[in-house]
């Protein structure tokens, strides 16, 4: 990846001219000579910016196809043709990173930055000599650290654009929105249903990724993109009141706690219940069933919304060690963002010392009984069972055979031997009942 550390508030003439005299930069320039190229978009603001540049975004006038089959032949890539309505698109993929090529034909560079969504996308670097074109004071709005709508007409040529700028919100430490432009966001929501649920489902859980993803999720609900239109659940502004003044400090609670634990790459399964959850509890529908509906719409993936699931199922923080040992078996991986959850979610009752120790105890279970509680090898297996109890296979030897492996996690038992009596024991009380009850 291609980046620079300087200050953010430096010239950005030596922000790209560093960028000019990368790799990627420098094999464009010697595949394009003579044909007009430039660089627009998130490459150039992040440069600027002095955050690592992942993607390209390269415009041409004329012959993009052949371009993007040299520039993928000449780095061990291959050509992808991405279509568009406007303009020929193609793409290179570079491992996590990627240059796509948007072929503008006859049409001029400035109608090109016009249809940008937002103003600090919208301005162009000329590969070859450096020149910068900013037609609509792109770089002005960058060193001020505002998002802008680059025309007005913005929201309605992609209305994607309005969740995209809340995860710009959230991507991009310190920026503010221009209130014309939130306006113009919030006016455009309902034109979110013409939009396809893949792309929304990508935006969303794009979003849901970022470290300050809780910023956008206010935007969500502030604009009446959640749950409004997602979720299909029109609400009140009594009601949307209530869901911002419950997400601030719910949230926080949640990203600290989940800063001091081991990092789960699970933020945005975790995030995603943390708002139903607080939906829920200001009069919504159930957390659960809401996960569920979020899958059947097409706007989250099946595995998002299964460990959604899993994570809303996993409940509060049980304050007995054998319930808090079972909590962490059942949540596997995913234990750090139930706890961080259970924490956060706590019942307003509990003290917060109370809840922290026992957010405590498990995190200290965790980390030194691992071995024990995530993935122990059985006492004893269903042929050790059979043979020594004379217990046929069937649904009987099934049940106690998770009866055991429970209490192994749960820490009551340590030993075979354990296992074998705790199970003659329980063959012997089921028996019992069986005959009183004439079984």
């Amino acid at each position: 990846m291609v980046g620079t550390s300087d200050n953010p508030r430096s010239d950005p003439a030596r922000s790209f001219a560093l960028l000019l005299h990368g790799s990627v930069c420098r094999t464009l320039r010697e595949s394009t000579t003579p044909r007009s190229c430039h660089l627009v978009g998130g490459a150039l603001r992040d440069a600027v910016l002095g955050v690592p540049i992942g993607d390209f975004d390269v415009v041409v006038s004329g012959q993009g196809r052949e371009l993007a089959k040299v520039l993928a032949r000449k780095m061990g890539s291959r050509n992808v043709e991405l279509g568009g309505d406007r303009f020929a698109a193609f793409r290179v993929p570079l491992g996590r990173t990627h240059i796509d090529i948007w072929d503008r034909g006859d049409s001029s560079l400035e109608s090109d930055l016009e249809r940008r969504d937002f103003t600090i996308h919208s301005f162009a670097l000329d590969l070859h000599t450096g020149a910068i074109s900013d037609p609509f004071a792109g770089l002005q709005d960058l060193a001020q650290r505002r998002l802008r709508m680059t025309t007005a007409r913005s929201f309605a040529d992609d209305p994607l654009r309005v969740l995209r700028i809340c995860r710009f919100r959230a991507q991009l430490a310190g920026f503010d929105i221009e209130p014309a432009t939130l306006i113009r966001a919030g006016n455009s929501i309902p034109d979110l249903v013409s939009v396809a649920r893949e792309r929304i489902r990508t935006e969303i859980e794009l979003t849901l990724a970022q470290p300050r993803a809780g910023l956008a999720a206010r935007l969500w609900i502030r604009l009446g993109a959640v749950p409004d239109l997602v979720l299909d659940q029109p609400v009140s502004e009594d009601v949307r009141q209530q869901l911002l003044e419950s997400l601030v400090p719910v949230w926080q609670r949640f990203e600290d706690t989940a800063a001091g634990l081991p990092a789960t790459g699970d933020l945005v399964s975790a995030r995603l219940a943390l708002l139903l959850e607080i939906q829920e509890r200001v009069g919504g529908p159930s957390s659960t069933t809401t996960a569920d509906a979020l899958r059947q719409r097409g706007f989250v993936t099946k595995t998002t919304a299964t460990r959604t699931s899993r994570l809303l199922g996993a409940g509060s923080l049980p304050t007995e060690m054998p319930a808090q040992r079972w909590f962490l078996h059942t949540t596997a991986d995913q234990w750090p963002s139930a706890v961080s959850l259970g924490y956060a979610l706590a019942d307003p009752s509990t003290t917060p010392e109370t809840a922290a120790a026992t957010a405590d105890a498990i995190v200290g279970l965790a980390t030194n009984e691992a071995a024990k509680i995530f993935d122990p090898p059985r006492l004893v297996s269903a042929t050790d069972l059979q043979r020594s109890l004379g217990i046929e296979p069937g649904p009987r030897l099934g049940n106690l055979l998770a009866v055991l492996y429970r209490r192994q996690i749960e820490g009551s038992l340590g030993t075979r031997q354990e296992a074998l009596a705790i199970a003659k024991n329980t063959l012997a009380e089921a028996d019992m009942a069986d005959r009183a009850t004439g079984g």
